[in-house]
């Protein structure tokens, strides 16, 4: 592996660690919803930042998968 990909994968692993630091800082939210202390329209904005983290997730895992290859 070269370089160029090597630099390439630890950028993407930033950017996981990066989410993951998003949504465990986030996780009260998530816990407060599930509590019933947050309402659905209180909790949609948070909800759907969560879920584009998830997805960005594992898009950079997709694309860490395809570069080590």
């Amino acid at each position: 592996m070269d370089e160029v990909v090597l630099a390439q994968i630890e950028e993407l692993e930033s950017q996981i660690r990066a989410c993951k630091q998003i949504l465990d800082n986030t996780d009260y939210q998530a816990i407060k919803y599930a509590e019933g202390l947050l309402t659905d329209d209180e909790f949609a904005d948070m909800k759907a930042f969560r879920e584009e983290m998830r997805a960005n997730i594992n898009t950079y895992e997709a694309q860490i998968e395809v570069l080590s290859e």
